[in-house]
């Protein structure tokens, strides 16, 4: 690979509306020499730019997007980033120095971090996603944390690998809707290369807002990981069972509530507590106070829906490919 290697910036969208405008805006004006812009939205749409190229799709999954936006790209590196993102202007910089300082490295991402002009409710699902009572580790994802670290999770919207990488591989999984970022990082960790999550590489990402976009965001979350665990469960992986146990104990344990039995009375009231003071506490926690009785409920529900749909997921014998498209 050479010292500054060709990046072909890959962006799968529905439509080059406003979000995607923005993100092309941002990509175009990165601290960076030697890239191209691949843009896929459903239908053949004229950008005033000569420099991004337009690639009609057709209504498909993303997944399929972006293997189509590989197979035509020129670049040595590819880095997706999604439509309703847009980068920090050293972001291919930070991470191409990953791959050119080591062979072992497969894979970069990096946080994605709410924006500052989202709105009120935006910002509630932002909150939502940066809560460690909310999504435990995986909450890192949506903010800056300190020093870089190897990681089984990469997502889509910040996605950078090289073509020697891909090419060993068959591109993204086009069954899924979502999860077909956390399967292709599963099939990179398999070739004996390392995923490195660095703060450095950071893109910025609108979110859905509260409640029905974000809880439904949620639930193909919920759903597609639980299609995934059936094929790639390890002990390790328990952690994405977490949320289905403890909503199966919370509602499963209301009849204890009211039960004789007093040691497993005393067992449920206060885990039940214990939850509701845990969750009250990261809500109080956020910047904004008007946000955090929304937050609170913001919480529980997503831990609800999530759970529910990852037991969809694992028992439905309908195929992935059958979901219908956000």
């Amino acid at each position: 690979m050479t010292a500054e290697p060709f990046v072909s910036i890959i962006i799968a969208c529905r439509s080059i509306d406003k979000d995607t405008s923005k993100c092309i805006q941002e990509c175009l004006a990165l601290d960076y020499h030697g890239f191209e812009v691949i843009v896929l939205p459903d239908h053949n749409e004229i950008l005033d730019r000569q420099d991004v190229i337009v690639i009609p799709t057709g209504v498909v999954k993303p997944s399929i997007k972006r293997n189509l936006g590989m197979k035509k790209a020129k670049g040595d590196i590819f880095a997706f980033i999604d439509s309703d993102a847009y980068p920090e202007r050293d972001w291919l910089e930070k991470a191409v120095y990953y791959f050119v300082s080591s062979l072992d490295v497969g894979a970069v991402t990096g946080p994605n971090v709410t924006p500052p002009e989202d709105n009120f409710w935006q910002k509630v699902g932002g909150d939502i996603l940066n809560s460690y009572v909310g999504l435990g580790k995986f909450s890192r994802r949506y903010q800056i944390t300190k020093g870089d670290f190897e990681t089984k999770d990469i997502m889509s919207c910040n996605f950078i690998f090289p073509r020697s990488v891909a090419e060993t591989l068959n591109g993204f999984d086009e069954t899924l809707l979502t999860g077909e970022d956390y399967k292709l990082g599963l099939e990179i960790l398999a070739l004996g290369k390392k995923i490195i999550y660095s703060p450095g590489v950071c893109v910025y990402h609108h979110r859905r807002p509260v409640f029905l976009p974000h809880l439904k965001q949620m639930w193909n979350y919920g759903r597609d990981k639980g299609v995934l665990m059936r094929e790639f469960f390890s002990i390790d992986k328990t952690v994405y069972f977490l949320p289905t146990a403890f909503i199966a104990w919370i509602l499963g344990g209301i009849p204890l509530s009211f039960s004789e039995y007093g040691h497993l009375k005393t067992l449920y009231i206060m885990s039940v507590s214990g939850y509701l003071t845990a969750v009250l506490v990261s809500s109080l926690g956020t910047e904004d106070k008007r946000r955090s009785v929304y937050v609170f409920c913001g919480i529980c529900l997503t831990h609800l829906v999530y759970g529910i749909a990852f037991v969809k997921g694992l028992i439905s014998r309908k195929g992935a490919d059958k979901w219908s498209m956000r």
